[in-house]
């Protein structure tokens, strides 16, 4: 049966990969020969905002997929890029274009791409920057957000939550087991545990302020001799961060 896409293209973080990422997927995969998942936020380092690399984002996915449909899945790492949508765009385009080169089968015709995910979400305004492609709008399934679910798995027991998350149908099983071995047996799972509560005691000791405090980070910049210094952080928040690089 021939499907109305070539390609469907569904951008996401996927931090965890949720139920409702699952829906977009299987729809993203119902609507075109092969569907494109551009995995963003990666190469950040670990941190409570981003626990897992991409290429563990890429396998909770794999992982809910059978071997038939994980066949016409093309997984791709995306960097983000802060502050300029422009660059971000350019991104994407040349990293989709580069994959339908590789993929597209049909000659001496244009590969017919839309883009997927939830255009009501916040995380869905990509879906208006490529007026080159088609869209298509998923609603949003139960209105799950990948942040309460990090939060309770770092910070609670993580295997009672997994399963909690599971029978709520807001995690697939595949997933849930994924996290509860990340969990027994990942260094980062204890560090990304410590970061979270070193920032809530942090912040709730400054709940008797009385005026209401604006929480910031701010490093200086260092450069000497061509060099820009980088100093690691012995403590929480960020321990470990840091490194130095030549300036070019």
């Amino acid at each position: 049966m021939n499907k109305p896409y070539d390609f469907t293209v569904f951008i996401g973080r996927f931090q965890p990969f949720h139920t409702g990422h699952l829906k977009v997927v299987r729809e993203g995969l119902n609507q075109a020969d092969k569907l494109i998942l551009l995995i963003g936020s990666a190469w950040e380092p670990r941190n409570p905002r981003n626990p897992w690399t991409h290429q563990e984002r890429e396998e909770m996915v794999r992982r809910c997929l059978s071997e038939a449909e994980n066949a016409r899945l093309l997984c791709l790492p995306l960097m983000d890029v802060p502050y300029n949508d422009e660059v971000w765009v350019r991104n994407v385009q040349s990293t989709v274009n580069g994959l339908v080169i590789a993929h597209h089968t049909v000659p001496h015709r244009p590969a017919k791409i839309s883009l997927i995910g939830h255009r009501k979400d916040q995380t869905g305004f990509y879906l208006s920057l490529f007026p080159q492609w088609s869209s298509i709008s998923i609603e949003n399934y139960h209105k799950i957000s990948a942040t309460p679910v990090r939060e309770a798995f770092f910070i609670d027991e993580p295997e009672r939550v997994a399963r909690e998350l599971v029978s709520n149908d807001i995690l697939p099983q595949q997933v849930a087991d994924y996290l509860i071995d990340f969990s027994r047996t990942h260094p980062g799972f204890q560090h990304i545990h410590d970061e979270i509560l070193f920032i809530k005691k942090y912040q709730q000791a400054w709940n008797t302020a009385p005026y209401p405090p604006v929480f910031v980070t701010v490093d200086s910049v260092v450069i000497q001799s061509g060099h820009v210094l980088l100093i690691e952080r012995r403590a929480s928040p960020a321990k470990g961060c840091g490194h130095c690089r030549a300036d070019s």
